[in-house]
C-alpha cells in the first residue's frame, strides 16, 4: 500500500480520540458539514465539535469505499465510512459517505452524511 491520503489519515486518527489532532487535519478557515451536527466552521469550532464527538467509548472509522483524485495542490476523496463506538455497553455501528476536499494537505472542505437506506 502506498503513502495515506488525507481522508485515510484522518480516518485512521479517529480511534486516537484527541481533538488537537483531529482538528490539525482542517485549514484554518475549514467548512465541516459533520455527520452528527449542523456545521462547522474555522478550526475553533472544528475543535469544539471534536471534543464531543471523539468522546464516544471504543471509537474506530473504517473506511469501505474510497475514490480520489487529484489536481495539482488540490485532491478530492469520496466514500463511504463507518464509525463504530459502544453507547450503554451496545455495539453502535453508523455508516455515512463523506467528502473530503483538501489543498496542499489540509482539509479546507469535509461533509459526512448518513448513508441512505
Amino acid at each position: 500500500m502506498g503513502l495515506m491520503n488525507v481522508a485515510e489519515l484522518w480516518a485512521k486518527s479517529i480511534a486516537d480520540k484527541d481533538p488537537e489532532q483531529q482538528t490539525a487535519f482542517y485549514d484554518y478557515n475549514a467548512v465541516l458539514l459533520p455527520t452528527f451536527n449542523l456545521i462547522e466552521i474555522g478550526v475553533d469550532s472544528i475543535y469544539w465539535y471534536f471534543i464531543e464527538f471523539l468522546n464516544k467509548k471504543s471509537l474506530k472509522c473504517e473506511i469501505t469505499f474510497m475514490d480520489t483524485k487529484k489536481s495539482g495542490q488540490m485532491e478530492c476523496s469520496t466514500g463511504l465510512y463507518i464509525f463504530s463506538f459502544y453507547e450503554d455497553d451496545v455495539l453502535q455501528e453508523v455508516e455515512a459517505r463523506f467528502t473530503f476536499v483538501s489543498k496542499n494537505g489540509k482539509i479546507i472542505s469535509h461533509h459526512s452524511s448518513l448513508k441512505p437506506q
